[in-house]
């Protein structure tokens, strides 16, 4: 089986977690910004689209906990793009 690439899928990935810099993001957060984008990954839905940031998001960011105590439920996985990925986004270009 042949897999469909999607060029334009780590450029957009970076440049989004640049913008939400040190707040930092979820996958399906990052899913709904693609998805709602719709040049990204235009034929495929909201699950298939956070399979393949999840894959990112474990490549160039570091997982935090944004709760302000320890007894705050964690919700989801926050994730944060590693600095030095910040040179990776002119070269994605």
């Amino acid at each position: 089986m042949n897999r469909i690439k999607y060029p334009n899928a780590r450029t957009f990935f970076l440049n989004q977690a640049t913008k939400w810099g040190m707040d930092g993001f979820t996958v399906p957060q990052m899913a709904t910004e693609m998805h709602n984008d719709g040049s990204v990954y235009p034929n495929l839905n909201q699950q298939q689209i956070q399979t393949r940031i999840a894959t990112y998001a474990k490549k160039f960011c570091t997982e935090f906990d944004p709760r302000e105590s320890i007894l705050e439920p964690l919700k989801a996985k926050h994730y944060r793009l590693n600095f030095e990925h910040h040179t990776d986004i002119k070269s994605a270009k």
